[in-house]
């Protein structure tokens, strides 16, 4: 299942670090904005870097987390670690690292049997400049 396959090259830019990028989110307060982004959002830790990725499709118990590829080039996926909105650390599923095109991103999966929320990917061909776009992650310290 390719729930990827729908994000527009010029969405791919946009999403270098996850976004929530829809235009039904215009009429949300920015609180609920939040409260969607911490939903979605994942930390992903190796042992020298950390990242954020956003949850993008569920198929059974396997969730698709998009993320930029630097964050997990070149790594052996037991050395990564998914920590979720509630705190719950999952190992990726193995060879289970995607890069997208020649972008920096990259699609990794994990296993769990807990219900978790997905973005809803769109295309991004209704975005102009101007336009609100709102990004999640966590910040570096």
């Amino acid at each position: 299942m390719s729930y990827y396959r729908f994000v527009s090259a010029s969405l791919l830019g946009v999403l270098a670090v996850p976004a929530l990028v829809q235009p039904a989110y215009a009429a949300l307060t920015t609180e609920q904005v939040g409260d969607i982004a911490t939903a979605i959002t994942v930390r992903i830790e190796t042992p020298t870097l950390k990242g954020s990725g956003v949850l993008v499709g569920v198929d059974g118990e396997v969730y698709t987390v998009l993320t930029a590829y630097h964050v997990v080039k070149n790594r052996n996926s037991r050395q990564i670690k998914l920590i979720t909105p509630d705190g719950e650390r999952y190992s990726l599923v193995p060879n289970s690292i995607r890069q997208l095109g020649r972008f920096d991103l990259a699609v990794v999966q994990f296993r769990s049997r807990i219900r978790y929320s997905v973005a809803d990917v769109t295309s991004s061909q209704g975005l102009k400049l101007g336009k609100t776009v709102y990004v999640a992650g966590f910040p570096m310290p």
